[in-house]
């Protein structure tokens, strides 16, 4: 209680800086072709980088809680050189993404308007920086909280209060403003995070080798879960694609009502998936499995059941809501209109995500892998048929619809696999 009470303080800190850098950015550049740019380029980096978060979360912290007891130095000497093999990863990605990217959007690869483009054009090699600086950031990140650590929950707002200072002052702001402004904030984020580890637990410079007893073991749940992590994550690259697709501002819309509905999850969801890992892992790892199954339930139920509510009081606020944060500036009434419109439709998957995400981090603390990466590959199959099916119908509101549905069959599978009489 005394970990997610701190994890939740974090995550409003960093909401709240989120917060403030989303209201900016409507007041300046509003729905429009510069934020669409910069939301597709932003995505399409910060893909691998997310990606490596989440394998990381699910492989690493059980193996820390389980290595710390067994074999601390052969632990500290694979911490160094998973740190330099996530280095040089970072840096061959960003420089093959950028060419690409720019390429890609060149030859209307991706759909996007010509406005949308040319705008790219110009940000698509210094925003690669997001993906070569968000690699080691995700890693130290997970180790931070293998170690039950949390101030890399706070240290997530940085990148946004750098970015809201940068716009505040720039007499007229553009692309530029978006890119340098974001890459300075991870720059700094990076350097927060490695101020943290050194006083919790430091280790030697990055070395490139797999000579820790550690290794074996990681690569194991490696494989079975960067295949499930690597399905789920497509998920938010193909929704990037198809609503590039759709009419001009539809991304920006998108990106304005994920903040605010990733506002309302994160304050709950967040906190308890940071929380009860790594508390998770270590009863396990002490032959307390059947006690870990049974508050990771009871932890579902509760959050399945406050979701409804979270739900219900959403949906009334939401308009009232989205024009307290964005409407001024370039952001007009209209504008309102259509974000509220998906920040309700993007409240109904809080229920089933919020319940799933507990469970998950029960099954990742049992080492159950192939059921995490079973799931996430049929969570792929389910959002790509309701993608096809509602997005012809409701637009940009089917692509967030899909995410409920996909998110209410991954739930009810992570409820059956952690029902009471299968975990002894």
């Amino acid at each position: 209680m005394r970990a997610m009470g701190s994890v939740f303080g974090f995550v409003l800190l960093a909401k709240i800086a989120g917060a403030a850098k989303e209201i900016v950015i409507a007041y300046t550049y509003g729905v429009s072709e510069v934020v669409d740019a910069y939301v597709f380029t932003f995505t399409l980096y910060h893909w691998l980088p997310s990606l490596w978060f989440g394998v990381l979360g699910t492989v690493l912290v059980p193996l820390v809680a389980r290595w710390t007891r067994e074999s601390p130095q052969a632990l500290r000497r694979f911490d160094s050189e998973l740190l330099g093999h996530t280095l040089w990863i970072g840096i061959a990605a960003a420089l093959v993404a950028a060419p690409m990217v720019a390429l890609g959007a060149a030859r209307g690869i991706f759909g996007l308007p010509d406005g949308t483009i040319e705008v790219i054009g110009g940000i698509a090699w210094p925003m690669a920086l997001v993906l070569g600086l968000g690699m080691p950031i995700s890693l130290a990140s997970i180790r931070l909280m293998a170690r039950e650590r949390h101030a890399n929950t706070l240290y997530e707002g940085i990148p946004a209060l750098v970015l809201l200072a940068v716009l505040l002052v720039s007499p007229r702001p553009g692309p530029t403003e978006l890119v340098w402004g974001t890459t300075a904030g991870l720059v700094l984020q990076w350097t927060a995070l490695q101020v943290s580890l050194q006083r919790a637990d430091p280790i030697g410079l990055p070395t490139i080798g797999s000579s820790s007893p550690v290794w074996p073991v990681f690569m194991r749940g490696l494989g079975i879960i960067l295949a499930g992590e690597f399905l789920m994550s497509a998920i938010t690259i193909i929704d990037q694609m198809m609503a590039a697709r759709l009419d001009a501002g539809t991304l920006s819309s998108l990106g304005y009502a994920s903040r605010l509905v990733s506002l309302v999850l994160s304050l709950a969801i967040t906190v308890a998936s940071r929380s009860v890992l790594p508390v998770f892992s270590d009863r396990v790892a002490a032959g307390n499995r059947a006690d870990a199954a049974r508050h990771a339930r009871q932890w579902a139920g509760a959050l399945f059941l406050a979701g409804w509510a979270v739900v219900a009081v959403g949906w009334l606020l939401a308009p009232w809501g989205v024009a307290l944060v964005f409407e001024r500036g370039a952001f007009d009434a209209s504008d309102t209109e259509a974000v509220t419109h998906l920040v309700r439709l993007g409240l109904i998957q809080i229920p089933f995500y919020a319940s799933g995400t507990v469970l998950v981090q029960l099954l990742a603390a049992l080492h159950q892998l192939p059921a995490i990466a079973w799931i996430a590959g049929l969570n792929l199959v389910v959002k790509l048929c309701a993608n096809l099916a509602l997005v012809p119908a409701h637009g940009a509101g089917g692509l967030v619809l899909a995410n409920a549905v996909m998110y209410a069959g991954s739930a009810s599978m992570f409820w059956w696999l952690c029902r009471p009489g299968r975990i002894a």
